[in-house]
Formats: C-alpha cells, sequence, structure tokens
C-alpha cells in the first residue's frame, strides 16, 4: 500500500548511516491527503532516485509497477534486474530497465545501472538524495558524506554523452527529520538510446576493520599451484575449492580465436614451440599442455575462451587478461557476448592501456582493470608514481587497478584510490604475510596461484580480528 511514486528506488547504508537515504514523507499537512498530493516534491518521483524521461515523473496509481525479469542471489553478491517503462506515462519507450547490483566482496560496492532505449530521442535523468554534504571530485565522480560515512559515487554515461550535475534543495517541510538534497545526473543531449551507471562504493578506512573484511581471492590461471595452469582442469581444481573467481590469459589464434594461455608461445607448457597467433586452433587443442605437471594431468588441451566461460554457471566468475592488443577486443567481445554469463560476473583486465578503454567503450557494463608493476628508480622513488597510475586508469575509464604486491601498497594509496573511485586489486600473492600486508591496507582483492589456502588464512586472521569502534564493515 506505500503510495510514493518511487519505482526502481534504493538506498545505500554504511555502518548504521544512511548516506543515500530515501527521504521520507513532508510533514503532514491537509494537502498530504488531497488529490494534491504529488505536487509534494518530497512524495513524487522528483524527491527519489528514480528516472526522470523527457521532463515525466513517475504516473500514480496500481498500474506503475516494477516486474523483475532476472535475480541472482549469492553468498557474494545479489543481483536484480526489473522492467519499470509501466510507472512512466510516456509513449514509445521501448526499453527502461534498471539492475542492481550489490557486491559484498572486498570493502563492498552497490552498482545501479539503467538501460533504456526510445523511439526518439528523448532527455534522461536520475537523481541521488541525501541529507549530508556533496562534493564533485572529479568530471565523472561524486563524494556524498553524512557524519562519519561517505560514499564514492562513479558515473559512466553513454560513450560521448554530456553529464549535468545539478544540485537543488527539497523545500517541502522536513523538520521531523533533516533537511535534504537532490542531486541531479542530467544527460545534457537527448539520446533514442543507451545505458547510465551508478557505482557506489563506501570512502575506504584502512586499518583492524579492513582486515575483518576478506578481499575477493582470485585463482590465478586457475587453481594453477595443483593443476596446470589455465586449463580446464586448474579452473575446475579451483571452483571444488570453494573458489569464485578464476584469471586467466587470453591471445588470438591465426583464424583469430581467442584461446587461453599465459605465454604466447606453446613451449613451456606443451614442449613444442608454436607462436599461438600465427597456428590454428585445431592444431593447438592437438598439443598436450597438462602432462608438464605431472602424469596426472596428461592429455589436458588448451581451451578456447568459450570453453572456459561455459564453466561459469551459479555465480563464477572471470578474471579475463588479454595479452594480445586492441585488435583482440572485438573478438572476446562476441566470446563474452555468446557465452550467456551474466556482464556483471567478468571483468577484463590488462597491460595494456587501449585494450581497457576499447573493452569499456565496446562493453561498457563488463568491469575492467588496469594492471601495472613497479620498479624504483635511480633515486629511490616508486615508478610509476601511485597517483599517476590511478590518473591513467581514470582516462581509460578503468574500475579498479590490478597492481603487483610489492609496490607501494598502503592505506594512505588505497585511500587516493579509491578517492578517485577506482577499486584496488593485487596480484599475485601467495604467502600470508603478505596477504595479511596489503587486506591491512584495505584492497578490494588478491590474486593468488594457491587461492584455497590463501582464503582459509586470511579467513582465520578475520575471525581472531578485535572489533574496534561502531559502524566499522
Amino acid at each position: 500500500n506505500h503510495n510514493h511514486n518511487d519505482v526502481g528506488v534504493f538506498m545505500v547504508v554504511v555502518g548504521r548511516t544512511a548516506v543515500l537515504p530515501d527521504i521520507g514523507a513532508e510533514v503532514y499537512t491537509r494537502r498530504t491527503f488531497s488529490a494534491r498530493r504529488y505536487d509534494s516534491r518530497a512524495l513524487n518521483s522528483w524527491g527519489h532516485a528514480v528516472p526522470v524521461i523527457d521532463g515525466q515523473l513517475q504516473r500514480t496509481g496500481r498500474q506503475a509497477e516494477a516486474k523483475v525479469l532476472k535475480r541472482e542471489f549469492t553468498p557474494e553478491r545479489d543481483a536484480i534486474v526489473m522492467d519499470i517503462r509501466s510507472a512512466y506515462a510516456v509513449q514509445g519507450i521501448e526499453t527502461l530497465e534498471r539492475s542492481f547490483t550489490y557486491d559484498r566482496t572486498g570493502t563492498g560496492s552497490f552498482t545501479v545501472e539503467d538501460r533504456f532505449a526510445w523511439d526518439r530521442p528523448r532527455t534522461y535523468e536520475t537523481a541521488l538524495l541525501t541529507f549530508g554534504t556533496w562534493d564533485r571530485i572529479d568530471a565523472n565522480t561524486i563524494r556524498i558524506a553524512d557524519g562519519p560515512e561517505a560514499v564514492h559515487v562513479r558515473v559512466t554515461a553513454p560513450e560521448g554523452a554530456r553529464l549535468e550535475v545539478r544540485a537543488e534543495p527539497v523545500e517541502e517541510d522536513l523538520s521531523a527529520r533533516r533537511p535534504a538534497t537532490r542531486i541531479g545526473l542530467r544527460l545534457a543531449d537527448p539520446l533514442k538510446a543507451g545505458s547510465f551507471r551508478l557505482f557506489i562504493e563506501p570512502e575506504s578506512k584502512p586499518g583492524p576493520a579492513a582486515l575483518r573484511r576478506l578481499p575477493e581471492i582470485v585463482a590465478h590461471r586457475g587453481a594453477s599451484a595443483e593443476a596446470p595452469e589455465n586449463t580446464l582442469a586448474a579452473f575446475r581444481t579451483a571452483f571444488e575449492q570453494g573458489i569464485r573467481t578464476v584469471e586467466l590469459d587470453v591471445w588470438l589464434t591465426s583464424e583469430g580465436i581467442p584461446v587461453v594461455s599465459h605465454d604466447g608461445s606453446t613451449e613451456r607448457t606443451s614442449g613444442e614451440k608454436l607462436t599461438i597467433q600465427a597456428t590454428p586452433l585445431a592444431q593447438l587443442q592437438q598439443l598436450d599442455v597438462g602432462r608438464w605437471k605431472g602424469a596426472r594431468w596428461q592429455g589436458e588441451r588448451m581451451p578456447t575462451l568459450a570453453e572456459a566461460l561455459a564453466l561459469l554457471h551459479d555465480d563464477r566468475r572471470c578474471f579475463i587478461e588479454v595479452k594480445a592488443g586492441p585488435e583482440a577486443v572485438d573478438p572476446v567481445a562476441q566470446v563474452i557476448e555468446a557465452s550467456g554469463v551474466p556482464l556483471t560476473r567478468l571483468t577484463v583486465i590488462s597491460f595494456n592501456e587501449d585494450v581497457v578503454g576499447a573493452m569499456k567503450r565496446r562493453l561498457p557494463a563488463v568491469k575492467t582493470q588496469y594492471l601495472a608493476a613497479f620498479r624504483k628508480d635511480d633515486h629511490g622513488a616508486w615508478t610509476p608514481e601511485w597517483d599517476d597510475l590511478v590518473a591513467k586508469a581514470r582516462s581509460i575509464q578503468a574500475d579498479a587497478i590490478n597492481v603487483h604486491y610489492g609496490g607501494p601498497i598502503t592505506a594512505e594509496s588505497v585511500r587516493r584510490a579509491r578517492a578517485a573511485g577506482l577499486g584496488v586489486f593485487v596480484w599475485t600473492v601467495d604467502d600470508l604475510a603478505t596477504a595479511q600486508r596489503v587486506a591491512a591496507a584495505g584492497v578490494d582483492g588478491i590474486t593468488s596461484n594457491r587461492p584455497a589456502y590463501l582464503r582459509a588464512a586470511l579467513g582465520r586472521t578475520r575471525a581472531a580480528a578485535p572489533k574496534t569502534g561502531k559502524g566499522e564493515g
């Protein structure tokens, strides 16, 4: 019987604070119970975190409803997709889907994405509501704070679209609560189709609490300490161990088919020296790439990316490292699209900035990570500098940086990356001491050749960590 016009609304709570709240009703007056009820900007959809289409708010009445198209609930993340077209009395809405993804791994994140298509170019707007304060960190990132808690909201608009941000007070009488602000996020130019995404994560509070959050553990080339790397056996072994995320490497065959291999040559894993990019798939799949790991694995073949993704049922996830150049982006994207795996469960990573940028443009819903390693120059300074790396990742629309554990990974460096709207992942960690160090810095994920061991060891550390203060975690 709830009759606010708020189909598709959401709240974000950090600790005990609703940083992005539902602002609730105004102080009741005669108008509240009259036909003019929805003149109130607190009660109509202007005062809620929902879309505004061509300047039109949501309609009233029972016909305004959400239809659930898909739901997926797992221990690590929850996802739901809704059709919210009927909430709008706008002719010509072909598609209007709002999806929510709540990811519990690392420090947690919440993603809201609207996919839309109209019969003609129309304007699109959505909003964030807060009782707190806000500021714009950069063109696409907003920080919203309320008391001791804060979130960073990273906006991904359709390519080439101009984003307008306008904050206005909610001027209805909310004296039973606190003054509220509506932060309008509007695409400046009408579009016929596109998607609009909000990636929301808490501002990092590294320290003892970080140890109580288990970073996402990623199986490097599968469970590669036990099984031959980058084979279906290695991926199955990781999944059997309870690991939900595997990492793999991709090259293109001579026909342009994405196959799974770390090296560009087959010599190390098969004993026969062939260049993958110059060899057809049929010849590559005749090689035995398991025997080098032991007789138990004899007969393992080099899988295609499609064969590897076919293992990703239930809540399994995959990090795809593109070893080839930008020419691999479209073939990899085609395999991803054909796989049927929800795009939210796939992440494309690369040391090649052109690959990362091109993949984000090709498949905006797929998360991307910019890989990097560090070294010290003659003066003992880290290169690349952390802030330069962060700036580069932001410029190519990466969702995270994924760095070698030997670099300058501290609570402060993680905080600066988060302030720029980026996650922080680390490769490749096999010992507990290093894992504890980077986990305490607040990283979101750790890639390991020994994923089951590391997850269990960190889990014991987390369970033993003292609980301090309120509102952490």
